[in-house]
């Protein structure tokens, strides 16, 4: 009789570690993202408004113009020149948003930069970067050129593909 009862408690003892175990698991499952074709789309709406340069308005005109990039695991960094004159940067934006924040923002707008004087941005990412679900978001970099003209530069970054820059679009006309 005392066998029987010390079975059945082991038994009683086997079931509740094992239903607290499974308990613990459910709860630590990954939060999964919704993600339309692999990829985390970061989206903001631009607090400038902007149309298409003509091609009479881009000649001789000072331009910010991407050199190269760097794609690292917890950053992203942009290398541009100025071309054709001398850029004041305004803005970039956005500056912070859920894929990471620029670094030294505060130090970088309001900056003057003459022809062939590069400017880095540099982007901290949040969470290291995945393969497994690739980035995507829009960077616009609002600059004004020597006659006070401001220009917008927008950015298209997929970690999967890389930095497209679309023409420059002027603003406030």
């Amino acid at each position: 009789m005392i066998y029987m009862i010390a079975g059945a408690g082991a038994l009683l003892l086997i079931l509740i570690v094992i239903i607290l175990f499974l308990r613990k698991r459910k709860n630590k499952k990954p939060v999964k993202v919704k993600v339309k074709k692999g990829i985390k789309k970061q989206k903001f709406v631009s607090k400038y408004n902007g149309r298409e340069a003509t091609d009479e308005e881009l000649d001789g005109v000072a331009k910010l113009v991407l050199v190269n990039y760097e794609d690292g695991l917890n950053a992203l960094v942009l290398r541009f020149e100025a071309k054709g004159g001398t850029i004041k940067l305004d803005d970039v934006e956005p500056y912070d948003n859920d894929w990471g924040i620029v670094h030294n923002y505060n130090e970088i707008i309001g900056q003057k930069r003459h022809a062939d004087q590069p400017l880095r941005l540099f982007f901290n990412r949040r969470e290291r970067k995945s393969i497994t679900y690739p980035d995507k978001f829009d960077i616009n970099i609002i600059y004004r050129d020597e006659s006070g003209v401001q220009w917008m530069l927008p950015l298209f970054y997929n970690s999967a593909k890389g930095v497209k820059v679309k023409p420059a679009m002027v603003l406030g006309s």
